[in-house]
């Protein structure tokens, strides 16, 4: 018993650790980017998903907890220069970022099993803490036109506020992390095959894109 409570202390310990260096720098600002661009590419296509934590489980499936902590915060604070709601969002996102990286410590092997239960958490997580925030600050509707249309149709029927916005969010949340996962996964297991001068390269050229990306990213939704 005593060796099992020091295993799970070292793997809590080992997984707030991650190397500070040109490459992890080029993956958290890559994940930022990443962040910003799959929350406007939803907004512009009108897309049933968020798209706006892919970065954000990258790097905690990377790196841990903490990093994907730090591309939460960093995300939803240049998101919330043009919406000042969505720094209150921040919690949301943190929330997840911290999950996912205990969950999967460092270097741990992908299946199929640990993505989908890391789908199922994410989403779990995300509907649970949005849906307050979504009935304080927008009287229970997601910001998403799918997530809204639900929560309309079933609000004819069901006269009870919070049971729609949470509905309404889970309509749109679940699925998005669902194909959030997939996305930061696939990421990570080309990542973990490219070898060290692949992986210089690689960076050079992200950390240069990223760089010039986010000062004139429209982070408006």
């Amino acid at each position: 018993m005593e060796q099992i409570k020091n295993y799970l202390k070292d793997q809590w310990n080992s997984s707030w650790k991650f190397p500070i260096n040109t490459l992890t720098v080029g993956v958290l600002l890559f994940s930022i980017v990443l962040n910003l661009g799959g929350r406007k590419l939803a907004s512009v296509l009108t897309l049933p998903f968020w798209l706006d934590t892919v970065g954000t489980l990258l790097s905690a499936v990377l790196y841990g907890p903490l990093a994907g902590m730090i591309v939460a915060i960093f995300s939803n604070a240049l998101v919330g220069l043009q919406d000042v709601v969505s720094f209150y969002y921040i919690i949301v996102a943190v929330s997840i970022g911290f999950v996912v990286g205990v969950f999967y410590p460092q270097g741990k092997k992908i299946d199929m099993f640990s993505g989908i239960a890391t789908s199922v958490g994410a989403g779990v997580i995300a509907v649970l803490i949005s849906t307050p925030l979504n009935l304080y600050f927008y009287d229970g509707y997601t910001g998403n036109i799918w997530g809204d249309g639900l929560y309309n149709m079933l609000s004819m029927d069901i006269h009870v506020k919070w049971v729609c916005a949470v509905l309404g969010e889970a309509f749109v949340d679940v699925p998005d992390k669902a194909l959030s996962v997939t996305i930061a996964l696939l990421l990570v297991m080309a990542a973990r095959k490219l070898k060290p001068r692949e992986e210089r390269r690689l960076m050079m050229l992200i950390v240069g894109a990223s760089a010039l990306l986010i000062p004139f990213h429209d982070v408006r939704a």
